[in-house]
């Protein structure tokens, strides 16, 4: 793949950190001369830790005073260099510091193992170790605070002198190097004479420094040098853009080659996007290249003299030591004896030797192994290959500014690579699209076999390094953007983390009776309906945690598909999935959708309905790649009716005392579903539907104070009743009175005699064959009434409405405010407006921060630049909402 939708890289052991003469010179040495040394030797620690502090106090929207504070010490820095020098002096030791995450050290370590390790080293009680381990599974911040004043609390007495900013850029950098790290880490500690010394130290260690100062390490860089933040993604590194800043340099000249740099990235066709081509039209022009997605390792391979290799990867990682010895012999003799030196962008392959084909990024090989591209090993069933798919330096000249069909003719001339093998290295093949049955086709074509999907480019358009933006023109097309297949899943279990949160959820469809676990998902859902779903998770029972698998799990599974904790069987619920595809019969990348509260379990997709996913994401892909527009389906309504029906028919009816009586059931309890209260009305003979209307005799919710039943009890339309009254009901076997005990809100008093006497039924006269009527059922009579024409209705009617109707009438959307997006029709903007303003909705004509609700085409399909707090909706959620269907 060209541009890989995620990375498995980490900072590891077997990355070689001094694989660069710039990067050796960072890590071995705290100054790079004498007088830096000297100047930082004479630069308090301390006062460093007091800028620190007092950036870490200021709020993290406040850019412009945090930049102060940084100024601040840059002045602080450059004066105190003043006593020893009258040249501009690198900030390069400072910034190292607070710009932690782009220092090219690597101290390997995070909360808990810095908790460890310190423990060990200062030799601090086990119980000290034990209450610092438990502070941080709930709060790595907290742990290491404390962790901050157990160390200072023993530093008091011990420590002779305060330290400089070189005393503690030389620990750092022999902290890395792992036979002396141990010794350098106590010697640091225990010259710290502060708690506050100790605890930046420790940010530093576990590199969360920038996230303290609520800060990007972008930024800081930034304002050193205006061109900080481009200079670094262009591969230069930090303390060259310090040198830059001090010498009032905004450029750097030197050589591209072997300098870490980010690759350009793809954007992404959003999900259910209409109309593909004419997107890629619009930013890619009338023609474009596609070529294929290849499902592989991004890496960036610079060739020097003397066929000297680099191979770095999209973050930047050197992985020479481990690529050279098994790549470098295959594909050296590939290339022009007249190249002196190139970069190219490629994606790095594994050839299965058995099977004659690509194998997949974490796919199964032939022998039933999954390799690494990064650490091969000569004796397996895979060899290297490498997809060269762009050049960015040629013979001491940068490409960056040329056009890629410029670029794409160098490749192809015969002058970086006199031959080609696919199974050693290979240039893209790039088709030029004029039409959109060319692009349906050649996507299609891709698709069916197997790979990953397309990419899109604009034939004049320039490499920006580390840029994903669509006006690039840059793109891909995959399955998962395009097609709309989803899964209902069953949650089976949980990986608990930090503070017993979920950190992700393990997923199971149903075979041969039992439940199949398919793969574990962490992303998707908001917080509110994280919180809703783990409360239905754990009722009454709680996860447990156990050392035999329950019998009611499929027994066809790997330790890897197992949860920390299982959920009791009585309490799993539904969920429905994305994900882009399956891989080694497992899901891949998938993403919660949606909370499935109104679906049963034994509902869920069958076995074979997850078998056929990828093959049904794939085909409804190619459909949504030839369609020329934006089509509304209906074939939701359909299979929901359908749905209803069965469920319906194993409903065992206990009488007809609801018989024609519509109720809305809002919201279920803790311990009883929303579809267990709508099966008690069916049992009863009744009709519920999901939100009231005018034909609803009254409102029954189990969560009073959640924002859909305060919304209802505000709007002052409808009685409400608490979902114990139809538990109640159910129990008796009949349809009981409803008492006040069991109201939650009352509009007019006839609520109580509605199904028999009661104590208010003496005073309220009720025949058993009239109407019950109800403020909105009031509302829309008056509204029938015909009244002569006027341009204002009297000051004495508005007086009456409001005495009635509170100023509610047609009130389901007030206090919400709508933004219309832009993707709609004229008609459905105006249509959508009419409802809205109908029912007491705000309108806005930006989306500010205000908008509640955003109306789209198709709330199904993924939209760009919309916010997180806005709620998506469409047309056909309004018209349900207010039963106009």
């Amino acid at each position: 793949m060209s541009d890989s939708d995620e990375t498995d890289e980490e900072p590891s052991d077997d990355i070689d950190i001094n694989s660069r003469k710039e990067d050796e010179q960072e890590v071995e040495n705290a100054a790079a001369s004498s007088l830096e040394e000297e100047i930082s030797k004479n630069f308090k620690y301390a006062t460093l830790c007091k800028y620190l502090d007092h950036m870490q106090k200021i709020h993290f929207k406040n850019k412009l005073g945090k930049e102060r504070v940084l100024k601040a010490l840059v002045t602080k820095w450059t004066a105190n260099a003043t006593k020893y020098t009258n040249d501009t002096v690198s900030f390069y030791p400072v910034l190292r510091i607070m710009a932690n995450s782009l220092d090219r050290r690597k101290f390997r370590m995070k909360s808990k193992r810095i908790i460890s390790k310190v423990c060990q080293v200062l030799l601090l009680p086990p119980k000290t170790k034990k209450e610092l381990l438990q502070i941080d599974s709930k709060s790595a911040d907290q742990s290491i605070m404390k962790l901050a004043e157990e160390v200072s609390m023993r530093n008091s007495a011990t420590a002779k002198r305060e330290l400089s900013l070189f005393d503690v850029n030389d620990s750092l950098c022999k902290i890395t190097e792992r036979e002396i790290s141990d010794a350098e880490l106590e010697k640091l500690l225990k010259a710290c004479t502060t708690m506050r010394e100790v605890y930046w130290l420790l940010q530093v260690l576990v590199r969360k420094i920038e996230r303290s100062l609520k800060v990007t390490s972008s930024s800081l860089v930034s304002w050193i040098h205006p061109n900080g933040a481009t200079l670094y993604q262009s591969g230069v590194s930090l303390r060259e853009i310090c040198d830059l800043a001090a010498e009032g340099k905004m450029t750097n000249n030197s050589s591209m080659l072997f300098r870490r740099f980010e690759p350009m990235l793809l954007s992404r066709i959003r999900h259910g996007t209409g109309d593909v081509y004419d997107k890629l039209v619009h930013f890619c022009g009338q023609e474009f290249y596609v070529e294929l997605k290849y499902d592989g390792e991004h890496f960036l391979l610079h060739r020097g003299t003397n066929c000297e290799m680099r191979y770095y990867s999209r973050v930047q990682n050197d992985f020479t030591n481990t690529i050279s010895p098994v790549l470098d012999h295959r594909i050296n003799p590939y290339f022009s004896p007249s190249l002196e030196s190139c970069i190219l962008d490629t994606e790095l392959l594994l050839w299965d030797i058995i099977d004659k084909k690509f194998v997949g990024h974490n796919t199964l090989a032939s022998d039933g192994r999954i390799y690494d591209v990064k650490a091969l090993r000569s004796d397996g069933a895979v060899e290297p290959s490498v997809a060269v798919f762009d050049i960015l330096f040629l013979n001491g000249k940068s490409l960056m500014d040329v056009p890629l069909s410029e670029r794409i003719a160098l490749l192809q001339s015969g002058n970086v690579l006199q031959k080609q093998d696919e199974t050693k290295i290979f240039v893209s093949k790039f088709t030029v699209v004029k039409t959109r049955e060319e692009f349906a086709s050649l996507y299609e074509e891709a698709v069916m076999n197997g790979q990953e999907g397309v990419v899109a480019k604009k034939m004049n358009s320039i490499y920006k390094t580390g840029v994903r933006q669509m006006a690039n023109g840059w793109f891909k097309v995959k399955p998962f953007h395009l097609g709309d297949e989803t899964l209902d899943l069953a949650v089976v279990g949980v990986d608990l983390g930090r503070n017993n949160k979920i950190s992700s959820y393990c997923l199971a469809t149903l075979r041969d009776g039992k439940f199949f676990m398919v793969g574990k998902v962490g992303t998707g859902l908001d917080d509110t309906t994280r919180s809703f779903l783990k409360s239905r998770l754990t009722r009454g029972h709680g996860f447990f945690k156990s050392d035999k698998v329950p019998n009611w799990i499929h027994n066809d599974y790997t330790t890897s598909d197992l949860p920390s904790h299982f959920v009791n069987q009585n309490n799993i619920q539904v969920v429905e999935i994305r994900a882009k595809g399956l891989r080694n019969g497992r899901l891949y990348a998938p993403t919660l959708r949606t909370y499935r509260d109104d679906k049963y379990v034994k509902d869920i997709d069958q076995y074979q309905a997850f078998l056929d996913f990828d093959k049904n994401l794939r085909l409804d892909s190619i459909k949504n790649a030839q369609s020329v527009t934006n089509t509304k389906r209906h074939t939701t309504n359909v299979h929901v009716l359908e749905q209803y029906q069965t469920k319906k028919a194993r409903i065992e009816e206990i009488n007809q005392d609801l018989k024609e009586k519509q109720i809305c059931i809002l919201r279920g309890t803790s311990s009883v579903t929303t579809q267990d209260l709508q099966a008690i009305i069916d049992s009863f003979g009744g009709i519920h539907v999901a939100n009231p209307g005018p034909k609803t005799l009254f409102v029954v919710t189990g969560e009073p104070k959640h924002v859909k039943s305060k919304s209802i009890i505000k709007s002052n339309k409808y009685n409400v009743v608490s979902a114990d009254w139809l538990i109640a009901c159910k129990h008796m076997g009949k349809v009981i009175p409803i008492t006040k005990k069991e109201t939650v809100h009352v509009v007019d008093d006839s609520l109580y005699s509605l199904f028999g006497d009661d104590k208010v039924s003496e005073n309220s006269i009720m025949l058993s064959n009239s109407t019950a009527y109800t403020v909105a059922s009031v509302s829309a009579l008056l509204d029938k009434i015909k009244v002569p024409k006027r341009k204002k209705p009297l000051a004495a009617e508005e007086a009456l409405r409001k005495q009635l109707f509170m100023d509610d009438k047609f009130n389901r959307f007030y206090g919400q405010t709508f933004y219309l997006h832009e993707n709609l029709t004229k008609i459905q903007k105006i249509y959508a407006q009419i409802l809205l303003r109908m029912h007491g909705a705000d309108l806005s004509t930006n989306k500010s921060s205000a908008v509640t609700h955003i109306v789209v085409p198709d709330r199904k399909k993924a939209y760009d630049n919309l916010l997180k707090k806005m709620a998506t909706v469409d047309i056909c959620w309004l018209e349900n909402t207010l039963d106009l269907l």
